[in-house]
């Protein structure tokens, strides 16, 4: 009886290391797995990331290449203007215009892949193809650039949309008033003041030393430069190039636009359309919101613009101060949506 029992505890004994030897086989056998299945997973992910690198290098490649293409046809354009006849140079200065406007509109749909140096590269480049085109513009077809007048006793001048310049007055003498015409407006307090469409379509328009005043530009200008301006409110309608923002305080900002730059203001909120990001620089105390102005005939003005209705970046924007990438900018914000105003009068 004690034998068999001997033998039986054996037996138990042989099962026993057996199962245990399976135990750590099967256990060995896991890990290597796993290992083997870790170093694809490692494998799989550094070739992706590879094809990844390999088209992100392709894709900025054919942007470099197709910037510059465009770019030297813009400036080649812009060479052929002093040799295009005169009745023809306004025909001329609109297919430059268009294809300043497709050019911007191929860097707006290229920053989602592009680094931000290039994309700012892109847009200074493109901001001094427009100036050039101004430049050449006003060089070619000149504005009347001085009217002169003496000022009668008594009798008030109409209205104009223009710049008074004082002369120096002297005893004895008459006074002459020099009146500079441009597109826009100064030196104005508390005054509610508007442009239509017809005056200024595909105009570079200025808006300069404005106090508590109301800006209302109906329309499609190609550049808006908005200069000293505290506590007013300005809307516009699409412009179909830049928006320049300088020196600017405690005022509401309703504007679309291409692109938009703002240097040197605060206390300013902006109800925005933008179809690149926007770009700030010595400013503070920003806010911003999606554009919600609207008049009649603004669907159409979007079209002879160029602005893409349906791509607004109003929330995407790089501040040139603040070069931390894994932290928010602390120089503007997303305004909250209850202290946003719903609705503006047309």
């Amino acid at each position: 009886m004690a034998e068999s029992e001997v033998v039986i505890v054996g037996e138990t004994w042989e099962t026993t290391e057996n199962s245990l030897y399976e135990e750590k086989k099967g256990a060995v056998v896991d890990k290597i797995q796993k290992r083997e299945e870790e170093l694809a997973e490692k494998r799989e992910k550094r070739r992706l990331e590879k094809e990844k690198t390999s088209a992100e290098d392709e894709t900025s490649d054919f942007f470099a290449t197709t910037f510059r293409k465009e770019k030297s046809a813009i400036e080649k354009l812009l060479d052929e203007s002093d040799s295009t006849a005169k009745d023809g140079l306004s025909d001329h200065f609109d297919v430059i215009t268009a294809a300043m406007q497709k050019l911007q509109k191929f860097v707006t749909d290229s920053t989602s892949f592009l680094p931000s140096y290039d994309v700012r590269q892109a847009q200074e480049t493109i901001g001094n193809l427009q100036a050039a085109l101004t430049e050449k513009r006003e060089q070619l077809i000149p504005k009347k650039k001085f009217a002169f007048k003496k000022k009668k006793e008594g009798v008030k001048e109409p209205k104009k949309k223009a710049t008074k310049v004082a002369t120096e007055v002297k005893p004895g003498v008459q006074v002459a008033s020099v009146v500079q015409i441009e597109c826009g407006f100064a030196d104005k307090d508390s005054q509610t003041l508007t442009l239509q469409p017809r005056e200024i379509e595909n105009q570079d328009v200025s808006l300069a030393r404005l106090t508590n005043c109301t800006v209302k530009l109906y329309g499609t200008a190609g550049t808006v430069h908005i200069s000293n301006v505290s506590s007013c409110r300005i809307f516009t309608g699409p412009v179909s190039r830049s928006i320049f923002v300088d020196d600017c305080k405690d005022t509401v900002l309703v504007i679309a636009c291409q692109q938009l730059r703002v240097h040197h203001t605060l206390d300013t909120s902006f109800y925005l359309h933008v179809t690149s990001r926007g770009i700030i620089e010595d400013s503070t105390r920003l806010l911003f919101a999606p554009y919600n102005w609207a008049y009649p005939d603004m669907g159409e003005h979007y079209k002879k613009a160029g602005l893409d209705k349906d791509r607004n970046t109003w929330d995407d924007i790089d501040d040139f101060n603040w070069l931390a990438s894994d932290a928010h900018s602390p120089n503007w914000a997303v305004m909250n949506e209850e202290d946003r105003v719903s609705s503006w009068e047309p």
